[in-house]
């Protein structure tokens, strides 16, 4: 039987048995296979005149093929579906066998000869010869203690030019389908060493002909037989409450953890420039009001940040005064940075594809790579069904940033989304790589779509919060829409002493990337928190706005065991409480409650409204320092307050409209754009005129 027929009646014998469970038929095939390769390469000198009628019959029978399954290939654009090669399935093993499970998850490309593109044509002349590579994945399920658990999986590519642009080689191979994927000009991928974390154990292989590609066994996700584009479950935000009024003589101490993120805000930008409904979990205070700058006095002395306190009336409440507390962390030149562990942890599944989700990715982390240099290293580990390393630690010198760039722009989405297992390996390399009195940090970009392997959000804290005790910290990146895991991005981050950003352009990459490289990567004070004291001489009622999933215990404050926000170079935190003054009453419309007399105490005679005490620790630091300022009401009118008081004001008015809260008082949106416009200041970055206009366009359409 020649080549062409046997490939014809194994495709007819597959198409037979789609929809079973016959591993019988696949052994027997991969068998057949290995056995025609043999003859085949024995024969190939003598019938070399014959090569040029066998790859035109090969295209056309794979183009066959191809129109005969193209129906479960729907919603994937036909020119990047070239075959379907045989049908595989777990052996399933009763409940009560003493042997542990074993998955058939080995998948392995021979490349050997020329193929045809996605049109049928092909890739080069009958004749000309390729570099051999070889790209195998394997994993398994051994046995630990009674239970199963996944061992970790290593992707390896040995030999010869290649590229694995498509990490989910390293799924399980489809019980339907295999899709070949057209690869970009070929790059040298380095030889890594193959095997499971408690040992190599190969349980065979399917391999299959094509040069310029790769095979990607795609696991169609439940419910989607073919695997692709699957209704995205919708975004997921943590649930917020705001803290109402409180008062100074049963609570005389307000704490909480600082937050640098900024994600919430250009979350909300995207939205408003879609014309998108906007969930009030997605606004997070805080967020917005720290998204931009203000202009904070740099720190002197011996502390790595100043603190800066203002008070003037509250501009939606005229009876209420509003206190800003401000942290400027002290500025890094580019040239006095320290050198960087860097573990770029990037989500290639299938929810990636849109053009607002890897494709920028890429375009960020390529600003960010031409920000670094010789000193720093980076590791890049890909994750979608299966994680991968693709470069271990590789010095950014001018072949390294080649490397780590045309490993970027090969990357591609596909499959189910094993986040847990990637973020594990992410960690492991960037231990392998650690940088004693350096930065050591796992980048993780994300749509934070966790639906395969560990997804419960307590495991994955208690890891990062371990690793963040050893000094590797971790900052997210949010990309793209409609599965958005917002919850669990920003759950990470604030255990693992990290920050989170939400990129929604490529400007936003450049901000965070370029512009705030050396805040973004290195931290220059850990565990910073807040803890403000209220004289009750002075305050009726106070309320902290936003910092709702940031509060802490009163104790936690001087407890060094407790976590807490991270602060980076040059970063600017700000919070702001809004201020009862003592005497003013409180409306209470409340029927079976009535406001007593507060219980008389002895009130020290002072003129401060309140004092602001900080503690933090160094980065490499496990016992904390305190550092307190008072402030004192002078009665100012927010009208003669400063630009950035005005400005940060008109951001929280904001959030509260958007969240639709109680506390809003007589705050418009007309008063939101009264204060952003009158604290905009120098504006070099054009951020606050861009507010002024999200605010009229949110406006325009409530």
């Amino acid at each position: 039987m020649n080549e062409n027929e046997f490939i014809d009646n194994a495709l007819k014998e597959h198409a037979r048995l789609e929809g079973q469970n016959d591993q019988g038929f696949l052994d027997q095939l991969e068998s057949q296979l290995d056995m025609q390769n043999v003859t085949e390469l024995k024969n190939e000198e003598k019938d070399s005149g014959a090569k040029k009628f066998f790859w035109p019959a090969i295209a056309a029978t794979v183009a066959v093929s191809a129109v005969a399954i193209s129906p479960m290939f729907k919603h994937e654009p036909q020119d990047q579906i070239l075959a379907s090669t045989a049908n595989e399935s777990e052996s399933r093993e009763s409940s009560d066998s003493t042997e542990p499970k074993r998955d058939r998850r080995m998948a392995s490309l021979d490349v050997r000869k020329s193929g045809v593109d996605p049109q049928g044509s092909p890739l080069a002349a009958p004749g000309v010869s390729h570099p051999i590579a070889e790209v195998q994945v394997e994993s398994s399920l051994v046995e630990d203690g009674g239970r199963l658990e996944e061992g970790k999986d290593f992707l390896m590519a040995k030999g010869g030019k290649g590229f694995l642009g498509e990490t989910s080689a390293a799924r399980l191979p489809s019980p339907e389908m295999a899709k070949v994927i057209p690869a970009a000009t070929s790059m040298p991928v380095s030889d890594l060493a193959l095997g499971t974390e408690r040992g190599v154990s190969q349980r065979g292989s399917m391999r299959t002909r094509y040069t310029g590609g790769i095979v990607d066994f795609d696991e169609p996700r439940k419910g989607h037989s073919s695997g692709f584009d699957p209704v995205q479950p919708g975004n997921k935000y943590g649930a917020l409450i705001d803290g109402g009024f409180l008062s100074p003589l049963s609570s005389a101490l307000s704490t909480f953890s600082i937050d640098v993120d900024t994600a919430s805000y250009t979350n909300i930008r995207r939205h408003i420039m879609n014309g998108q409904p906007l969930h009030p979990d997605a606004v997070r205070i805080e967020e917005m009001i720290n998204y931009f700058d203000y202009r904070y006095a740099q720190p002197e002395g011996d502390h790595p940040f100043a603190v800066h306190t203002e008070v003037a009336s509250c501009p939606w409440n005229p009876k209420h005064r509003l206190v800003r507390i401000g942290l400027q962390g002290e500025k890094i030149d580019k040239g006095e940075r320290k050198a960087a562990n860097l573990v770029f942890l990037l989500d290639v599944s299938g929810s990636m594809k849109s053009p607002d989700k890897l494709p920028l990715l890429v375009q960020s982390f390529q600003i960010l790579l031409k920000q670094l240099n010789e000193e720093d290293r980076v590791s890049l580990v890909v994750y979608a069904g299966r994680q991968a390393v693709l470069l271990n630690p590789t010095a950014i010198d001018e072949d390294g940033r080649t490397e780590v760039s045309e490993a970027l722009k090969k990357l591609s989405a596909g499959g189910s989304t094993a986040g847990a297992a990637g973020i594990k390996t992410a960690y492991e390399l960037a231990r392998k790589g650690f940088v004693e009195g350096g930065v050591n940090r796992v980048i993780l970009a994300t749509d934070g779509d966790f639906n395969v392997g560990t997804t419960n959000s307590t495991e994955l804290e208690k890891l990062v919060k371990n690793q963040a005790e050893g000094n590797i910290s971790l900052t997210i990146l949010g990309f793209g829409q409609g599965n958005l895991n917002d919850a669990m991005m920003e759950k990470l981050t604030n255990s693992g002493d990290g920050n989170y950003f939400y990129l929604d352009s490529l400007r936003e990459g450049q901000k965070v990337f370029q512009e705030g490289l050396t805040g973004t990567i290195q931290t220059i004070a850990k565990d910073v928190k807040i803890q403000v004291e209220f004289n009750p001489g002075k305050v009726g009622r106070y309320r902290l706005i936003g910092y709702a999933n940031r509060r802490l215990k009163d104790e936690d404050f001087k407890n060094d065991k407790v976590d807490a926000g991270d602060i980076g170079a040059g970063h600017r935190v700000t919070a702001l409480y809004e201020i009862v003054p003592a005497g003013v009453m409180v409306a209470n419309d409340l029927k079976y409650q009535k406001v007593k007399e507060e219980l008389k105490l002895d009130v020290v005679d002072s003129p401060e409204m309140l004092t602001v005490k900080l503690r933090y620790k160094q980065p490499d630091g496990d016992v904390s320092t305190e550092l307190a300022r008072p402030l004192t009401d002078t009665g100012n009118p927010w009208e003669k307050s400063s630009e950035d008081f005005k400005f940060s004001s008109g951001v929280a008015l904001w959030g509260m409209l958007l969240r639709n809260s109680p506390y809003a008082g007589s705050g418009t949106p007309e008063l939101v754009s009264e204060l952003s416009s009158s604290g905009q200041g120098d504006d070099v970055n054009g951020d606050r005129v861009e507010l002024m206009d999200l605010v009229r366009r949110w406006s325009s359409r409530r």
